[in-house]
Formats: structure tokens, C-alpha cells, sequence
């Protein structure tokens, strides 16, 4: 095959189903003669997914709802995300009763000595931070030089805009994290097609194209980078320096949302099977080094935490959210509401995509005997019965349940290759009548306010963006200062 005929693998149907029929062969050995091949196919299925998430992000978050962009932040827990690094940043203190003054949220505020708090985990703050300052300083600097073109207020466009775009980068940096790890079970092709199937026939995709200002996307960036730790340890079980880089990401998996520490099993299944292969090849002291690595990178990417809680709270040591603990009834779960209601408080259509999911990572592990890869089905499981058992279920199940999407991938993985030995067409078939099924309401149905269902989704996606309003929206500068512009979210 030439280097054209590559080239068209990636964009004729029915070459392309041919290569996938090549990679879903248990004999991978036919791409080790040209795996250049194998990886420019996965590339261009990713860059080409890269461009549709970039377009839904512009149609959507920029042209259709604003306010989960630049006249951001709106609602509730957005705008608690997003002080954090305004307050660091412009104010250079943790004091939120500034910010919350000239931003205040719909709901949520709470005091303590009389001063506001925010409950709120800091990871995703943190991760907008060097954009967030750099955008900060460009503005300070553009007055010096002339008069900002805008207010170095921390709220103007130019600060939510970078705030959006670092959400972004490190949720698609966990698209990448997650194709990596598949890379060590499945070709590079299937490896591409599972991490996007998984993706696109989700509601992940929601949140790292559209609500950004949640925190989701960096839930699903720091899972993935724990995923990929999780798997690579296994390589070199006696490397301290790949015990650090996972004793980091998780403590980065807490940090983002406290409720995702139930992933837990995966990097600690990663841990016992590098302790089990490294005491039978090792020393003590070398493996006693690399248990050390993990506890030390753990516990120093978790210090910001804990300093945010010395400073808010008073105490290194706390439970921002101490008030819930008697709202989580783990003997009264509603599984049947969130399995079959409707969205926004039920995943009965994102049904299908997650059923293959999870079916498909238990397959696997029973199939290749793979510790890890039964941690995550279980954690995933573990994930969603907790949701299912607190109080505020219905507005957490269109969300969390996405931020574990390992094994969601690792089932999509086993399951393409599984069918695409024998019906590789029908294999891609199903795959993409998922990802047309579920685009059009993840823009429609997960975000108050928008029109509901499948036709309401494709018109939104497809229909002439409403100049009219943006000129509105442009031309109030209050408008950027709402804290619930209309139509937008709550939460």
C-alpha cells in the first residue's frame, strides 16, 4: 500500500472498513510490518473528531449559549469554580466576598464568620490558573500601553474565555491520555475508534465542548491521566518516578471532585500488581522507594487542597461538604430512577453507549484476567450506585457518571474488536448511528433551557445562529455581570 492509499484509507468507507477489519484481527501482527500505517489512521480519527468537538463547542457554548462562555460564569457552581482562580489571581487572596458581590451566584452562598466560603474542591481552579494569569498580566500590560481594551476585573471576556479554554485543553489532553492506554490492549486504529465511539455516544462529550465552566472536563482529564499511570506502571513496576506521576494523579482525581476518590481501585489495583512483580525481581529497599514515591507525589499535589481549607475553613483537615453527610442513604438507592428517566434526571438515553460500555470492560477482564481493568468496571459501578444514593441524585446523574470514561473505552475496545473480526461494517455502522443518536442530545437535552429532544438538537446544531442576540448581548455590558442570564442553568 502507498502512501496515497493511506491517505484514503482514512476517508473512503469502504478502505477504511478494510483496515478495520486488519486491526480487530487477534493477529496484530500484521501491522507491525508498517505500523506507521496503523497510527496515521488513529491520528486522522482523532483529528477528525478534535474538528467536530472544536465546531459543537463554537455553535453551541459560543454562538447559541454564551453564557457558558464568554458572558460566563452562570449559575451556581460555575461561578464557585471560577473564583477561585479570579480571587487568586486579581485579588491574590482567598477571600471570596469581592467576587461574589460583583458575580453573584443563583444559589449556594454560605458564610462563616462572617465571610463567604466556597465549598467547592479546587482542581479545576487550579488547572486555569497559568492561562488565567498570563491573560491577567497581557491585560495589565495592554493599560500600560495605551488603556485595556478591557476591565482587569477578572470577569471581562478575555479572563472567561481563558478560564474555557483550560478546561478544554486538559479535557482533550484526557481524550489523549485515555487513546495511550488503549494503546496497550488494542491497535492504534481501535484504540482511536474506542476512545471517540466512547466519547461521542456519551454525555462526555457535553462536557468537554460545551459546559466547560463545570468541572467535569477535568474530572474526565484527571481520571484519564490516572488511567494512563494506572497502566504504564505495570511496564516498569520498580520506576520511583512512575509511582510519583501516580501517587500525583490521583490526588489531582480528589481535588477535581472529592466524590470521584471512588476510583481508588484502579491506581491501587495498578499499585498491588507492581508491588507483586517487583517483589519477585527487586529489593526491598528499591521497592519500599517506590511505594514512598507514590505516598510523597500524593500527598504534595493534595498540599493545595489542604491549604485552601487551612485558609477558608481553619482547618487543614475538613469536609467542605459536612452539611450533605446525613443526605447520602446508601440503603435507599434510586438505581431505577437513574437508570430509566428521562434526562435531566435519568441516563435511559445514554443507555446504549454505556451498556456496551460496561459490558464490555467486564468482558475484557474476565477474558484477559486484567486486575485493572475489573477495578474500573467496578468503580464505575461503585460511582453510580453512590450517585444513585444521594439527595440531590437527579441533578448529579447526567454528569458523574461520565467523568469515569476508562471503562467505558476499555468496553468499547474489546467490543469493536470482538465484532469486527467477523462483521467489521456492521461494527462501524453501530458505532456511528450511536455517535448520531447521542451529539444531537447531549447539545439538546443536559443544560436547562435548551430545546428538548433529538429534532430539537439537530435544529440547534444546524440552524443560523441568532446574530440578533449576540449583538444584544455585546452591546449590554450588564449582561457580562448576570449571574443567571436568561435561559441558563441553575446550577
Amino acid at each position: 500500500m502507498t502512501k496515497s492509499n493511506t491517505i484514503m484509507v482514512a476517508g473512503h468507507p469502504a478502505r477504511f472498513a478494510g483496515a478495520f477489519a486488519m486491526s480487530t484481527t487477534s493477529d496484530t501482527r500484521r501491522w507491525v510490518d508498517e505500523p506507521a500505517k496503523s497510527y496515521h489512521i488513529a491520528h486522522t480519527i482523532l483529528l477528525f473528531a478534535l474538528l467536530i468537538h472544536t465546531a459543537i463547542f463554537v455553535r453551541i457554548a459560543v454562538l447559541h449559549a454564551p453564557y457558558l462562555s464568554y458572558l460566563g460564569p452562570a449559575g451556581a457552581d460555575r461561578v464557585f469554580f471560577y473564583v477561585y482562580t479570579r480571587s487568586v489571581v486579581v485579588d491574590g487572596d482567598l477571600e471570596f466576598d469581592e467576587d461574589l458581590a460583583l458575580h453573584p451566584p443563583t444559589s449556594g452562598l454560605k458564610t462563616l464568620h462572617g465571610k463567604q466560603i466556597n465549598m467547592k474542591p479546587v482542581g479545576s481552579s487550579l488547572l486555569a490558573l497559568p492561562l488565567f494569569e498570563l491573560t491577567h498580566l497581557m491585560i495589565l500590560a495592554s493599560g500600560r500601553l495605551g488603556g485595556p481594551l478591557f476591565p482587569a476585573d477578572g470577569f471581562s471576556t478575555p479572563y472567561v474565555l481563558s478560564f474555557v479554554a483550560s478546561q478544554m485543553f486538559f479535557a482533550l489532553l484526557g481524550i489523549w491520555l485515555l487513546y495511550r492506554a488503549l494503546l496497550r490492549y488494542v491497535s492504534p486504529p481501535l484504540a482511536a475508534l474506542a476512545v471517540v465511539g466512547a466519547w461521542f455516544s456519551t454525555n462526555a462529550v457535553h462536557w468537554t465542548s460545551i459546559d466547560l465552566m463545570m468541572s467535569h472536563g477535568a474530572a474526565q482529564f484527571s481520571i484519564a491521566w490516572c488511567s494512563f499511570e494506572s497502566v504504564r506502571l505495570r511496564e516498569k513496576p520498580l520506576c520511583w518516578s512512575r509511582w510519583l506521576r501516580l501517587g500525583i494523579s490521583f490526588a489531582l482525581v480528589v481535588m477535581v471532585r472529592y466524590q470521584n476518590v471512588g476510583f481508588v481501585p484502579v491506581p491501587a489495583a495498578a499499585a498491588f500488581l507492581g508491588l507483586r512483580e517487583g517483589l519477585g525481581s527487586g529489593s526491598r529497599r528499591r521497592i519500599l522507594t517506590c511505594l514512598g514515591s507514590g505516598v510523597v507525589g500524593c500527598a504534595v499535589a493534595f498540599f493545595p487542597q489542604m491549604l485552601v481549607w487551612k485558609v477558608v475553613f481553619g482547618s487543614w483537615i475538613t469536609n467542605s461538604y459536612s452539611a450533605d453527610a446525613g443526605k447520602i442513604k446508601f440503603l435507599e438507592p434510586h438505581l431505577f430512577e437513574v437508570l430509566t428517566n428521562p434526562p435531566i434526571s435519568g441516563l435511559s438515553i445514554w443507555l446504549p453507549g454505556l451498556s456496551v460500555g460496561i459490558i464490555g470492560c467486564f468482558a475484557l477482564a474476565l477474558r484477559r484476567k486484567d486486575l485493572i481493568v475489573l477495578a474500573s468496571g467496578l468503580a464505575w459501578l461503585a460511582h453510580l450506585y453512590v450517585i444513585s444514593c444521594w439527595y440531590a441524585w437527579s441533578t448529579l446523574v447526567e454528569r458523574c457518571p461520565f467523568d469515569f470514561n476508562f471503562p467505558i473505552c476499555l468496553g468499547f475496545a474489546y467490543l469493536l474488536s470482538t465484532a469486527g473480526r467477523r462483521w467489521p461494517r456492521a461494527a462501524l455502522i453501530a458505532l456511528l448511528l450511536l455517535v448520531a443518536w447521542n451529539i444531537p442530545l447531549a447539545v439538546s437535552t443536559p443544560t436547562p433551557g435548551f430545546p428538548f429532544g433529538w429534532t430539537q438538537g439537530v435544529k440547534t446544531l444546524t440552524g443560523v445562529s441568532k446574530v440578533a442576540r449576540l449583538w444584544e448581548a455585546r452591546q449590554s455590558p450588564s449582561d457580562s455581570m448576570r449571574p443567571n442570564p436568561k435561559g441558563s442553568p441553575t446550577r
